[in-house]
C-alpha cells in the first residue's frame, strides 16, 4: 500500500526560497548553466571569502577552500529548513523510527531519542549554516552587518576586548561555519550510521571548528596557547554564541548528547591541540570512530568488531529494520537514566569494547523485536554491566511492550526484548536471566 507522506515538503521549500535568495542552476543543453543570484550581497561574500583566508591560515593543515566559499542572506526559517534536511539525510526516516523503538525496549524513557538529539544538533549555532548539499554558508540576515560593531551589551569584557581589538562580534560564529565547509570538502571520515558514530564524528566536528574560532577570538592578541590552558570554553565566548542553539528546553538526554558534542569534544581537542598542535588533531580526528575515543584519550581507539546477534526465529514478515550501536555513551547515557546516578552510568560503560543493536519488524513497525548484544574487557566488567542494568530495570520498571530476556556468555551480554505471542515455550515465564513486564 501506498503511503503519503509529507517529508519531501522542507526540500522543496528550501528549493523555491533558495531560487529567491540564493540562484540557481539551470540546465541547458546537458550543461549546468549557473544564473548569477539576484540581488546578491556581494559585500558579505568578500568578507566570507577574507575570513576563510584567515582560518585557513589559523588551522595551519587545513586545505584551502577551493573553489572558494558561496555565502547567501536566508532568513533563521530558511536556515532551520535547512538543518532539517540534513539531518534527515544521515538516516532514512523509517530507519530512525525503528531505532527509536529499540532505545525504547532497552529501557530509555524518552520516545523520540536518539532522533531527537541528533536532530537538535544539526541546528549547529545560531546566525549561520550550510545549505542541504553543504556547499554554502547561509547567513542570517541580521549578521555581519553593520550593526556587528556594535554590542548590545557594552559592558561585557569579551566584547570589548575584541571590538577594541577589531574583531567584529560575528566572525568567531563565521569561522566556526566555515570550518565545517571545510570538513564537507575534506570528506566523509566514515560510512558509519549507527548512533554512536554519528555523535562520535559530530563531536570531533564542533570541536574542531570551536576550537578554529576559540582561537581566532584571541589570535589578535597571541593568547590563543593561553587561554586554552585556563581551560577556556565556547560556553563562555561571546554570551554563548558558539553553543548549540537546539540547547534550550531540550530534554535531558539530548542536553547530555549536546554537552557531550560540544564541550566534550571541544576539550578533547584542545587537550590534543595543546599536545601536538594541528598535526596532533589531524591524527586523532583520523584515528577517533566511537565516543569511547574521545572518553578515554589515554586507551587505543576502540576497533572491536560489533558481536552479532542471534536472531531468533520469526515469521517471515519480519525484516531486519535497523542496525545500531549504543557505544560507550550510549551505555553511560542508558545506566544513568535508569538508575538516575550519572557515577553508575560511568562505572557501567567504562569496560565497553563494542555492541550491536538489531531492531526487526513486520512492516507496519508493530510488535517489533530488539536483540542487544555488547562486549566487555573482562568477564567482571560484563558483570558489573548486566547486574546495573537489571537494576536499573527493577528500580524505574520495564518500559518495553515484550520481555526482556538477559544472559551473559563470557564477555558478552545479550537482552532480547519479544513480545510475550512470539516467545517459544523454551522461554517460560521466570525461568532464570529473565525479566518480565
Amino acid at each position: 500500500m501506498t503511503r503519503k507522506t509529507t517529508a519531501g515538503w522542507p526540500r522543496i521549500l528550501f528549493a523555491v526560497a533558495m531560487l529567491s535568495v540564493g540562484g540557481a542552476a539551470a540546465q541547458d543543453g546537458g550543461e549546468t548553466v549557473h544564473v548569477a543570484p539576484k540581488g546578491a550581497d556581494l559585500g558579505l561574500l568578500g568578507e566570507i571569502r577574507e575570513l576563510a583566508r584567515r582560518m585557513v591560515e589559523l588551522r595551519e593543515t587545513a586545505p584551502a577552500l577551493d573553489p572558494p566559499p558561496l555565502a547567501v542572506r536566508a532568513t533563521p526559517d530558511l536556515i532551520r529548513i535547512s538543518s532539517e534536511i540534513r539531518a534527515r539525510s544521515l538516516v532514512p526516516a523509517d530507519q530512525m523510527a525503528a531505532r527509536c523503538r529499540a532505545w525504547v525496549d532497552l529501557g530509555f524513557r524518552q520516545p523520540e531519542f536518539p532522533t531527537s538529539a541528533l536532530n537538535r544538533l544539526a541546528g549547529d549555532i545560531a546566525g549561520v549554516g550550510l545549505d542541504p548539499q553543504g556547499n554554502r554558508l547561509l547567513v542570517d540576515v541580521d549578521r555581519l552587518t553593520d550593526g556587528d560593531f556594535f554590542s548590545e551589551q557594552p559592558n561585557d569584557p569579551t566584547i570589548a576586548l575584541l571590538l577594541a581589538t577589531g574583531v567584529r562580534p560575528d566572525e568567531p560564529t563565521m569561522v566556526h561555519a566555515l570550518m565545517h565547509l571545510v570538513q564537507h570538502h575534506r570528506g566523509a571520515r566514515t560510512a558509519e550510521t549507527t548512533t554512536d558514530a554519528l555523535i562520535a564524528a559530530a563531536a570531533l566536528q564542533e570541536g574542531e571548528a570551536n576550537l578554529v574560532a576559540v582561537m581566532y577570538l584571541f589570535q589578535a592578541m597571541g593568547l590563543q596557547r593561553n587561554i586554552l590552558a585556563l581551560g577556556y570554553t565556547p560556553d563562555q565566548a561571546l554570551n554563548g554564541a558558539l553553543t548549540p542553539t537546539a540547547l534550550a528546553g531540550a530534554p535531558e538526554l539530548d542536553r547530555r548528547v549536546l554537552d557531550f558534542v560540544f564541550m566534550e569534544g571541544f576539550e578533547a581537542l584542545s587537550r590534543v591541540w595543546q599536545a601536538g598542535g594541528w598535526e596532533g588533531v589531524d591524527h586523532f580526528i583520523g584515528r577517533s570512530r566511537a565516543t569511547h575515543d574521545l572518553i578515554h584519550m589515554d586507551r587505543p581507539p576502540a576497533r572491536a568488531s560489533p558481536p552479532e546477534p542471534a536472531v531468533p526465529d520469526l515469521p517471515e514478515r519480519y525484516e531486519v529494520r535497523d542496525r545500531d550501536s549504543l557505544g560507550e555513551l550510549g551505555v553511560v547515557m542508558l545506566i544513568a537514566s535508569l538508575t538516575g546516578k550519572e557515577n553508575l552510568g560511568l562505572q557501567a560503560g567504562d569496560g565497553w569494547q563494542a555492541d550491536r543493536l538489531i531492531r526487526l519488524e513486520p512492516d507496519d513497525g508493530t510488535g517489533g523485536v530488539t536483540v542487544w548484544v555488547t562486549r566487555w574487557r573482562n568477564e567482571k566488567e560484563a558483570e558489573e554491566f548486566l547486574q546495573l542494568y537489571r537494576r536499573g530495570l527493577a528500580e524505574t520498571g520495564p518500559a518495553a511492550s515484550g520481555a526482556a530476556s538477559i544472559r551473559r556468555e563470557g564477555v558478552e551480554v545479550e537482552i532480547l526484548v519479544i513480545p510475550a505471542a512470539l516467545r517459544t515455550p523454551e522461554e517460560p515465564a521466570g525461568s532464570p536471566g529473565t525479566l518480565h513486564p
